[in-house]
């Protein structure tokens, strides 16, 4: 167990207790109609609530500024009032921290609106590339876009719930991507003004690449299959790939196995290979080992090339 995470379990601990505590408080204080004092005791929690906001942190220790010093005192204002409504029905529906939590998100996506978020893809914009504040505007608008619940959901075409979610996560993240790194290429005059328009228009786009690439049995040419395909046999010799196949299942050194996708000890050469000679589709695979299609064929294609001088060698001994 890290230091770091024993010092946020304490702090989280810390922050549960007074937040009942200040909970408590302002029932009593609402009972007694101490107003003012009522005041100063919802305003700390809000304080307190607000350290745990999705977005608009602080930019190196700064004070916030600009979009997201706006977008704070409105989730602010917006929270004070939902917690004092909640306080007066206390009585029958007390407050509780995880409704504390709950309420502080949904105002977020309140806020953020097509004005707010077009406001934060402009601050992206303008910050000064491959700068410190560049990103933190990028990472800011990222999180503000998957808060906001305003990307255009996966339509289904006939396939499993499962492998809809695979698609769209995978677009998404590419669609994202592409905000981050082309964020010069927004104009805020096209899309009728809205941002998400164009952030929606590169995704509808990206669902349906990602949709025939998940799809199509071989969207990817793997450069040293097709070179092993042209080694000379006789019509007597057994099919390369038959050979191919048991070669790798063999896999004597183990050289093919202990080759795999970081953290996904299974997503190995040995399994990838012999699932494409077996007649699988990256679809199939993809599914089976919960990676994307685009990951899985990237590290095959790697290590095709990387295995190609080897299978060579051995085929044509």
């Amino acid at each position: 167990m890290s230091v770091s995470y024993i010092f946020d379990h304490e702090n989280n601990n810390s922050r549960e207790q007074k937040l009942q505590q200040l909970l408590q408080e302002a029932q009593e204080q609402n009972q007694t109609r101490q107003q003012e004092r009522l005041i100063i005791i919802l305003q700390e929690i809000v304080e307190l609530i607000l350290r745990s906001r999705p977005i608009c942190r602080q930019y190196n220790g700064q004070p916030l500024f600009g979009i997201y010093l706006e977008i704070y005192n409105d989730v602010k204002s917006k929270l004070l009032k939902a917690i004092a409504e909640k306080i007066e029905q206390s009585n029958s529906f007390p407050p509780t921290s995880q409704w504390l939590y709950l309420m502080q998100t949904q105002i977020f996506q309140m806020i953020l609106d097509n004005a707010k978020l077009k406001k934060l893809a402009l601050a992206a914009q303008s910050a000064p590339p491959n700068s410190g504040l560049r990103s933190y505007a990028l990472r800011e608008l990222v999180k503000a876009i998957k808060l906001s619940q305003k990307l255009i959901r996966s339509r289904q075409h006939g396939s499993s719930p499962k492998f809809e979610k695979l698609i769209y996560e995978e677009a998404v993240t590419e669609t994202l991507a592409y905000v981050c790194t082309k964020i010069e290429l927004y104009d805020p005059e096209r899309g009728n003004k809205k941002f998400m328009n164009w952030v929606n228009f590169k995704l509808e786009k990206t669902l349906i690449k990602c949709r025939q690439q998940f799809s199509s049995p071989y969207p990817i040419e793997i450069s040293c299959w097709p070179d092993l395909e042209n080694i000379g046999y006789k019509n007597n010799q057994p099919n390369l790939s038959d050979l191919l196949y048991q070669y790798i299942e063999e896999d004597s050194e183990a050289r093919f196995k202990s080759v795999f996708i970081q953290g996904h000890p299974q997503a190995n050469f040995k399994n990838i290979a012999l699932a494409r000679l077996s007649g699988h589709t990256w679809k199939e695979i993809s599914q089976e080992l919960q990676l994307s299609i685009s990951t899985l064929s990237s590290f095959f294609q790697r290590n095709c090339q990387k295995f190609k001088d080897l299978f060579e060698k051995e085929f044509k001994s």
